[in-house]
């Protein structure tokens, strides 16, 4: 659900929602695809959604950036959205690697029928994460797993929580996840803390697809994940550039976290760090959002002149 006053998907894009077998848990991944009609694509954005929410969250992104990429792919993790899984839970982190690994694959698949008649090159990827998705994008990389992208872009990754969990509550949690890993628990997420935009927290709040749970085991797994990424730093190739945009006003992530990794712990030859003073942890749907969109659309330009 996005709000009513956001632009839904332009009449020029079809839009195809799949099925897809993940790589383990005898569950089904939805994926959805918007293209532009009539074209072959050549630009292709690949999003990978935060904890909680899901890719249709994501379709006012045509309306942004329609005017640069040709199609859309949102899949929603496992637990989330329209997939199958308990909702907020994961025996294993990188199991949402898998997960976006398998919508890659699916793309790839849809890519084939789609190549340049000039050169017989597979069209254009950029491969996008917000908050947890950011998160699950980077350790994608930290694995040296050939992700078939041209760019990549986070959006205020979670790389660490603004706020410090109670000392009770984390040890608790670290024993349930032994015991009782899969048990249901509300994040307690205030949903004001998205955006500054009402009609923003109004959708989020009566978005059916978005859960607001969590599992003590998520919990575990998801704090491993994030030590072992800052912990090791992330070499990226040459030829991959990366663009951050973190919120400068984040009262979700710790947006601190965020620019000490890039600033000390990530090895690019391309990297580009945008801090928004003000905006809240959705930078995309906040009120001043054409102006996160159109610095996204920038990078995006240099890359394909690259």
């Amino acid at each position: 659900m996005i709000p009513q006053s956001f632009p839904a998907i332009p009449d020029t894009f079809a839009v195809e929602r799949t099925s897809l077998d993940a790589v383990n848990g005898g569950i089904k991944l939805h994926i959805k695809t918007v293209i532009k009609k009539g074209i072959t694509p050549k630009r292709i954005l690949f999003i990978v959604h935060g904890q909680s929410e899901h890719g249709d969250r994501y379709d006012h992104f045509p309306s942004f950036l329609g005017g640069f990429f040709d199609a859309f792919f949102m899949l929603d993790l496992r637990g989330h959205g329209r997939s199958e899984g308990p909702r907020g839970h994961v025996d294993r982190f990188d199991d949402y690697l898998d997960d976006v690994l398998t919508g890659l694959l699916y793309l790839r698949e849809r890519c084939e029928p789609w190549k340049l008649s000039s050169d017989d090159t597979t069209p254009w990827v950029h491969l996008f994460g917000h908050s947890m998705g950011g998160l699950i994008v980077l350790r994608l990389l930290l694995q040296g797993a050939r992700v078939p992208v041209s760019s990549v872009s986070v959006s205020s990754p979670y790389l660490g929580l603004k706020f410090k969990v109670p000392l009770l509550k984390d040890r608790a949690a670290r024993m349930l996840s032994r015991v009782w890993g899969n048990l249901i628990l509300p994040t307690g997420l205030d949903p004001k803390f998205v955006s500054h935009d009402d009609s923003v927290v109004k959708a989020y709040r009566q978005d059916r697809l978005v859960h607001g749970k969590a599992t003590p085991r998520f919990y575990t797994e998801t704090e491993w994940a994030i030590q072992d990424l800052l912990s090791r730093g992330l070499y990226l190739p040459a030829s991959l550039p990366v663009f951050f945009q973190v919120a400068g006003e984040d009262q979700i992530v710790d947006a601190s976290v965020t620019q000490d990794f890039f600033n000390h712990k990530l090895r690019a030859q391309h990297k580009k760090l945008s801090v928004y003073p003000g905006l809240y942890h959705e930078i995309f749907n906040e009120t001043s959002k054409s102006f996160v969109f159109q610095d996204l659309k920038s990078e995006l330009h240099t890359y394909a002149r690259s």
